[in-house]
């Protein structure tokens, strides 16, 4: 049975744990997160996550601290149920493991034992959120497509520029090459402006 240190980092003393480039941030927000943000929110927590790794990954650095934020994102996803995810996080995380601590320390067996069975996290089932098997993960993907899909990272959507506008839709051949590029033009801002507003909604 896996320890939840997701739940021990969350109620970690802040300023215990180490400064990503000095940026502490990060880490005042995953200290008040508690139960709240791995059952209630994970997204938002999944999020926080995510910029750690970037964050390291931008650094090229490699050491605890990148194999603690895979580990807590695999923990996150299989409290809520996510098996797919949950094995290659802690796959991630064996792998920082190896390299940081060796192939044979605890740290590097106890999550690749985790990867071969990620319903064996002692939270697993405790949210039916994000419910996936284990061999769900889908294949075929671009590299960034596939860390699209693994982070659960939200694309903009493609927009319509004449449903924008309330305007029938022409038929291409009758566009002329002004029209094409106004309506390019008009899908950018729209795109911009969509945007804008739904980071206003989201810091409200």
């Amino acid at each position: 049975m896996f320890v939840p240190s997701l739940l021990l980092t969350a109620r970690a003393e802040p300023g215990k744990r180490q400064e990503i480039g000095g940026d502490s941030r990060l880490d005042g927000v995953i200290d008040q997160l508690g139960t709240e943000g791995i059952l209630v929110s994970p997204l938002r927590t999944l999020r926080y996550f995510d910029q750690r790794v970037r964050l390291y990954n931008e650094q090229g650095r490699e050491d605890v601290g990148f194999a603690q934020a895979f580990v807590n994102a695999a923990q996150l996803v299989i409290a809520n149920s996510d098996l797919a995810r949950g094995r290659i996080f802690a796959e991630k995380a064996a792998s920082v493991w190896k390299t940081t601590l060796g192939g044979d320390s605890t740290q590097a067996i106890k999550h690749g034992a985790l990867a071969q069975d990620p319903s064996k996290y002692e939270l697993y089932g405790n949210s039916m959120k994000w419910k996936t098997k284990v061999d769900e993960a889908p294949q075929g993907l671009e590299p960034s497509d596939f860390e699209d899909w693994l982070w659960r990272r939200e694309k903009p959507k493609a927009l319509d520029s004449w449903r924008i506008c309330g305007a029938a839709r022409p038929s291409p051949g009758s566009l002329t090459s002004q029209t094409r590029t106004t309506l390019i033009r008009t899908s950018m801002r729209a795109a911009t402006w969509l945007l804008t507003d739904r980071d206003a909604i989201g810091a409200s």
